[in-house]
């Protein structure tokens, strides 16, 4: 009895596919022999590495650019034409090149994958993948009809796995939601002549009707991939980072779903490994394979884990580089604390910088939190990695010439990544009840029409991102001068001399020197009355309670006065009716 897992092109070659590796040791659990085909590497090697990640990780999602390299409908000239609408012209005739090879790499891999001989083929089909493996499908049926055909992963979340496997018959089970008990069930009775192939619909999908312990799953097993890449030499300047589950869901989600988020399907309630499950897993990866890089493939951290599991990392004295996706409200002491264990690199979902807007997201922060945590990051030496979005429903124009006359204070912090409009995902709060958010004709993003050739409705059903019109949205004009400034500021933050505004003790007090463009001084030494009021202010407060600590020492008149000329200096960003310092200190580890 063998299983062989496939991961389709076009995916990202700097990590193992966490899924099937953890499939394949719960199969190992049972008993039963499983390899991973990497065909993603093998597509990364013919292609080019930095050209399989652009497509994988930058060039937008909803254009489906990787699963058009592998579709096989005639509506080549269309979508290329309304490509160019959005690409350069340089990227839409590369891609032409690459689907004209698309055929021959996947015959070349479907024979691979035939080679091995395995009663069941597992195509693991999420983001960018779900053409390449139905052409794979297809043609390892033709070569092999007694081969069983499952399909899983993130694109085949009901509805759309079902979509999938009425549309594509070279599919014959489709797996939908937590695969680890329903699979190896399957796989068990298939070995002892319970399961065959089906044509009912109905019964060839598997749901997972309860979740997985995930304190019981076993190690994921990395293996395929490590001899994959041993194999491509072109793929030798990869830089691993070994992916770890220590969560699955999202626990704020949960209680208050961000309007644009559509990670997780049905199953945004939150689940975490103990601390002792996720340090042995570290443990056993890091000597398993020699990789010191690690990223959580948890959507929001558990804040528990932070004394429990990267204080414990932090004691231990480990030299792991840890990236984690964390909520906007962290605090600098539990960022020290991620730092010191190895945390150099976080996703805070900071999504905007303006409190209305952040409320209509429900991203359950504000404006000056955002800012307190994008400048503690700066001071405990962490990236933060977020973007910036824009056509959110029932936004102003002055919300965002609100930003635009916030950047030139903060342009010493780290800037977004991306300013781009909301997408609106299956699953999301904007999908589930557009009318309630003022959209209206939604429809499948445009570039399924030319990349599935299956009848609308099912089209409606398989699709993951779509499309619709909002009229409540901000004007071209004000969107453009935010674009120029958050440019501006990318620009100036990456450049050698990059903007500081930062404080320092020195012999005669407080000297904050600033290099940013709207500083008034290059230097400034504080009064003590203005230094011990922006301590007072690195945590968003009211001035009122500023003042009631400090009234002891200062009277009402002078805090006053030294509260306008932290504000004059652009020192204090100020903000429903709170204030917060965005001075960087010098923190101590």
């Amino acid at each position: 009895m063998r299983v062989s897992f496939v991961v389709a092109p076009v995916l990202s070659v700097a990590r193992p596919a966490l899924g099937v590796s953890l499939l394949k040791a719960c199969l190992a659990r049972a008993g039963v022999e499983s390899r991973i085909h990497y065909a993603n590497l093998s597509f990364a090697a013919q292609e080019g590495l930095e050209w399989n990640e652009f497509l994988a990780e930058r060039i937008p999602a909803d254009l489906l650019a990787g699963e058009w390299i592998f579709s096989r409908t005639n509506s080549v000239r269309k979508y290329a034409e309304k490509l160019r609408q959005t690409v350069d012209a340089e990227i839409v005739d590369r891609l032409m090149e690459t689907r004209r090879r698309a055929g021959e790499f996947l015959a070349r891999e479907v024979e691979k994958i035939a080679a091995y001989g395995a009663d069941i083929v597992g195509f693991s089909s999420s983001f960018q993948q779900s053409c390449a493996s139905l052409a794979m499908a297809s043609m390892l049926k033709r070569m092999r009809p007694a081969v069983v055909t499952c399909f899983g992963g993130a694109n085949c979340e009901s509805p759309m796995g079902e979509a999938l496997r009425r549309c594509y018959p070279q599919i014959d089970h489709v797996f939908s939601g937590e695969a680890e008990e329903t699979f190896v069930a399957f796989v068990t009775s298939y070995a002892r002549g319970a399961v065959r192939p089906t044509l009912n619909v109905m019964d060839s999908t598997q749901r997972a009707n309860h979740f997985v312990d995930l304190d019981q799953q076993p190690v994921p097993d990395f293996s395929d991939y490590f001899e994959g890449l041993r194999q491509a030499e072109a793929l030798a300047p990869v830089e691993v980072s070994l992916p770890f589950e220590a969560s699955r869901g999202c626990w704020w989600g949960a209680k208050h779903h961000c309007t644009f988020c559509g990670l997780n399907g049905g199953a945004l309630t939150y689940r975490s490994k103990s601390a002792g499950k996720v340090l042995e897993e570290l443990r056993i990866l890091r000597e398993r394979w020699g990789i010191d890089r690690f990223s959580a493939s948890d959507n929001i951290l558990n804040p528990g884990h932070i004394p429990d599991v990267l204080a414990e990392l932090d004691a231990q004295g480990s030299s792991l580089e840890l990236f984690f996706e964390i909520k906007a409200n962290t605090t600098l002491e539990q960022l020290r604390t991620m730092a010191r264990a190895g945390v150099s690199w976080v996703q805070p979902g900071i999504e905007s910088l303006d409190d209305e807007l952040l409320q209509k997201l429900e991203k359950g922060v504000s404006l000056l939190l955002n800012l307190r945590l994008l400048r503690s990051c700066a001071e405990v030496g962490m990236r933060a990695g977020w973007n910036l979005l824009t056509g959110i429903p029932g936004e102003s124009d002055e919300q965002y010439e609100n930003i635009v006359a916030l950047i030139p204070k903060i342009e010493h912090l780290e800037p977004p990544d991306l300013c781009v409009p909301i997408r609106i995902d299956r699953y999301s709060p904007y999908f589930e009840r557009p009318e309630e958010f003022g959209f209206r004709g939604m429809k499948p993003a445009w570039a399924y029409e030319h990349i599935f050739d299956v009848a609308e409705a099912e089209r409606v059903k398989l699709a993951y991102f779509f499309h619709a019109e909002c009229g409540a949205t901000a004007g071209a004009e004000v969107l453009a001068r935010l674009k120029a400034g958050v440019d501006e500021w990318r620009g100036r933050f990456h450049q050698a001399s990059a903007p500081t505004l930062f404080a320092a003790k020195v012999q005669q007090g407080t000297l904050v020197v600033d290099t940013r463009s709207c500083a008034k001084q290059r230097m400034r030494m504080l009064s003590a009355c203005e230094a011990d009021l922006l301590a007072t202010l690195r945590d968003p407060v009211r001035y009122e309670f500023a003042e009631k600590q400090l009234g002891a020492k200062y009277d009402a008149g002078s805090l006053r006065a030294a509260y306008a000329e932290l504000l004059g200096a652009a020192y204090v960003v100020a903000s429903g009716g709170k204030a917060l310092s965005v001075v960087t200190e010098k923190i101590a580890s």
